[in-house]
């Protein structure tokens, strides 16, 4: 499967979601870099990612969201999705539980049930991945997907 196909086609099912029509969403594009894994799956928990950093830009009104990126990497060990936002970021004390099913943060958005996060991570994992969340240096928050090669 191809990194930049699976991020453009989370990118384009996130404009069909309510609220997020015209929404900027940056996809980096570097070439060929594929990974083994099941694209629809993968576009599924890259949705969960986008949606969440969407929802996170800038506040929770659509008007004032900011830009979600998407960019990718490998090297021989693994491929590294990667989506962010301009947002404030992640409360610390939320860092730990953001994968926890159920689990909704102190800046939680709309009226989800905290899956989201959950149902990512798991579909990363059973594609012998890991997904990670931290914030950015100069703000906002970021999740990593990597894909290991072996």
């Amino acid at each position: 499967m191809d990194a930049y196909t699976a991020l453009s086609l989370a990118a384009d099912a996130l404009q069909s979601l309510p609220g997020m029509q015209r929404l900027p969403v940056e996809v980096a594009q570097h070439g060929p870099a594929g990974f083994m894994g099941d694209l629809g799956w993968t576009v599924e928990a890259l949705l969960n990612l986008m949606k969440n950093c969407a929802e996170h830009s800038r506040g929770t009104d659509a008007a004032a969201r900011g830009r979600v990126f998407c960019d990718y990497a490998q090297n021989p060990l693994y491929l590294e999705l990667t989506v962010w936002d301009e947002g404030p970021g992640f409360d610390a004390a939320d860092l730990p539980h953001l994968f926890e099913r159920f689990y909704r943060g102190r800046r939680a958005a709309g009226q989800g049930a905290g899956i989201g996060l959950a149902l990512a991570s798991e579909i990363v994992k059973a594609q012998n991945g890991v997904l990670t969340a931290q914030n950015r240096p100069g703000g906002g928050a970021q999740f990593s997907a990597r894909f290991y090669r072996h």
